[in-house]
């Protein structure tokens, strides 16, 4: 079968599905199953590039896994992302903390949590680029999806969660949940440090409970001069 044309493999490999479909009824929705496509890339070396053009082709890194991820981001495998979904991992806090709002200091920890996370995301995109200006530079379409603690309501351990909420319904508990950080916003520090990324087509910022401030989404947005298209939902 390797001597197929490599575009007959890729198109082979287009039919295979990705993971077992769950019933539309399920409820609570299962978490996803994992991937079924990596063991066809051990059959060979065109196989494996068909495999990966479909499993790189739009990943999901947190900010605290960035480091480790990004070891398996290289060569061929950068060609392949055209959609990048980045959650950034804020300092975790404890229970006791869960009763109180959020001091000066835990927002300053977070924002340059915030900024040091866009620092290491936008360094790594910057090495994906071109040395040279007659080279194409591909584009990447950049999706700020998520910012939280994982002590953020719906991010604890859910074995945990469920009980922290029993435990509050019934009294036993003082949580504020995401009303503990709902006057503060999420902001970048030292802008000017982040390189300009030529690389990114499109930035969408999702909303959620932990808001960033839009003054601070407009500096990234300054940082991606061939961006298209600018989605802030803040």
């Amino acid at each position: 079968m390797d001597d197929l044309p490599q575009e007959l493999i890729a198109l082979i490999a287009s039919f295979l599905e990705r993971r077992d479909d769950h019933p539309v009824e399920d409820f609570p929705p299962p978490k996803p199953a994992a991937s079924k496509l990596p063991p066809y890339a051990t059959i060979s070396r065109k196989w494996q590039l068909a495999i990966e053009c479909r499993t790189f082709n739009s990943i999901h890194l947190k900010s605290n896994e960035l480091s480790h991820r990004a070891q398996t981001l290289t060569g061929h495998r950068r060609a392949f992302v055209s959609a990048l979904s980045f959650n950034i991992v804020l300092p975790a806090y404890d229970d006791h903390r869960c009763a109180k709002f959020e001091t000066q200091e835990e927002m300053e920890a977070n924002n340059q949590a915030f900024t040091n996370a866009m620092q290491a995301l936008f360094d790594l995109l910057k090495t994906w680029e071109p040395d040279s200006t007659h080279e194409q530079c591909r584009s990447v379409a950049l999706a700020i999806s998520a910012i939280y603690s994982p002590m953020d309501k719906g991010h604890r351990p859910a074995k945990k969660e469920e009980e922290d909420d029993w435990n509050w319904g019934i009294g036993k508990r003082a949580d504020l949940w995401e009303h503990r950080y709902e006057y503060s916003l999420i902001r970048l520090l030292e802008h000017a440090n982040l390189p300009s990324l030529a690389i990114i087509s499109s930035l969408d910022i999702a909303s959620g409970s932990r808001r960033l401030e839009p003054r601070s989404a407009a500096l990234l947005a300054t940082k991606l001069p061939q961006a298209h298209t600018l989605k802030f939902d803040l």
